[in-house]
C-alpha cells in the first residue's frame, strides 16, 4: 500500500497557426492512496483512489469563446491499472515489450458528478523493441486515451504536446 501527495504547476498554451489563442495556468494538488498494489512475476496491478484539487491562478487568455468553466474545483477518482513488461532493461531495453492499461472513474462528490454519472477515463499503451544490434533498438509505441462523460472539465480533457504521453 502507498500514500502520496503530488503538486503540479501547469501552464497550458494552445496555438493556432503559430499564434497563441488560449492559455490556462493552474496548480494541481493530488493525494493518491493505493491500498492494493500487486507485483507478481512481470505483472503489476494497482487499485486505488485519488483526490485532485485544481486551482486556476491566472485568467484564461482567449481570442475565441471558451467552452469550459474555469473555476477551482476538486475531483475524486477511483482507478485500476494493469501493466506487463518483458523488457530486459527499464531504461535502455533491447528486446521485449511493455503494455499498460488504465481505467478511472472521476466525480465531484464521492459517487456522482453534478447529478450525472461521472467521467470515465480509459488509457493504454503498447511498446515493443526491434533490435538492430546488441546496443541499438527501435521502439515503436501505440498509445491513446479516451474520456467519456458529459461536460468534461478542462483539467480532464485531452491535450496534445510534449514528447511523453500524460504531459501537456
Amino acid at each position: 500500500p502507498s500514500l502520496r501527495y503530488t503538486f503540479h504547476s501547469k501552464d497550458l498554451n494552445i496555438y493556432t497557426f503559430g499564434v497563441r489563442t488560449h492559455n490556462a495556468i493552474f496548480h494541481q494538488h493530488q493525494v493518491d492512496i493505493v491500498p492494493l498494489n500487486f507485483h507478481w512475476n512481470r505483472h503489476i496491478i494497482r487499485i486505488g483512489a485519488r483526490w485532485d484539487y485544481y486551482n486556476y491562478t491566472g485568467g484564461i487568455l482567449s481570442s475565441y469563446p471558451i467552452p469550459y468553466d474555469i473555476s477551482d474545483d476538486h475531483y475524486f477518482s477511483y482507478y485500476a491499472t494493469m501493466a506487463h513488461s518483458t523488457e530486459d532493461d527499464w531504461y535502455f531495453p533491447t528486446h521485449g515489450m511493455r503494455v499498460r492499461m488504465r481505467y478511472a472513474y472521476s466525480t465531484i462528490r464521492p459517487w456522482e458528478f453534478n447529478n450525472e454519472s461521472g467521467i470515465q477515463d480509459v488509457s493504454g499503451h503498447w511498446r515493443f523493441n526491434v533490435p538492430l544490434s546488441g546496443r541499438l533498438s527501435i521502439q515503436p509505441m501505440v498509445y491513446g486515451r479516451m474520456v467519456f462523460g458529459n461536460n468534461v472539465p478542462l483539467a480532464f480533457s485531452n491535450a496534445l504536446g510534449c514528447e511523453y504521453f500524460g504531459h501537456y
